[in-house]
């Protein structure tokens, strides 16, 4: 039989890798907040996220949000090496950290890299110029698409972890 302590433990470790890839898909969104709202608030993009949030309305933020991460800005999470530090920072969590939060947080945020390229990938030059920032300009297709398949492979890997 399985004791009813067996059961509670993997509904926590589940709910907390749940509770994970909620807020690690969010970050991006967390970003963009933070970017309109206090590192440059007096950016015309910013204008109408700062006026939703001053009105509280709800759909308005999510709605100037989404118009914000659609637009070419300078976010950190689309810099080179942020993607550099996310695949080491990726890679301990799934091999030696041992925390079904931090594996949530990396298969959280991976998709939510992932589905934000979707729309870009038959354009190159645009999915370059909006996600790996620092990258050089001659930096091959293939060069850029085994970073996309590293990404695929960390973020399958902590869906199984």
């Amino acid at each position: 039989m399985i004791s009813s302590l067996f059961i509670q433990q993997v509904l926590f470790w589940v709910s907390l890798k749940f509770l994970g890839v909620f807020f690690g898909f969010l970050l991006p969104v967390f970003e963009a907040m933070g970017f309109a709202l206090y590192i440059h608030p007096e950016r015309p993009e910013s204008e109408p996220l700062k006026t939703a949030v001053a009105q509280r309305k709800l759909r308005d933020v999510w709605r100037e949000v989404h118009v914000l991460l659609n637009k070419p800005l300078p976010f950190i999470h689309r810099g080179i090496i942020f993607f550099a530090a996310f695949c080491a920072v990726a890679l301990f969590v799934l091999t030696s950290a041992n925390s079904a939060l931090g594996v949530g947080i990396v298969t959280g945020f991976g998709l939510s890299l992932l589905w934000g390229m979707f729309p870009y990938r038959k354009n190159f030059t645009e999915l370059q110029q909006r996600f790996f920032l620092g990258l050089a300009k001659h930096v091959s297709r293939g060069a850029i698409m085994s970073l996309i398949a590293f990404l695929c492979v960390i973020v399958v890997w902590a869906v199984l972890a």
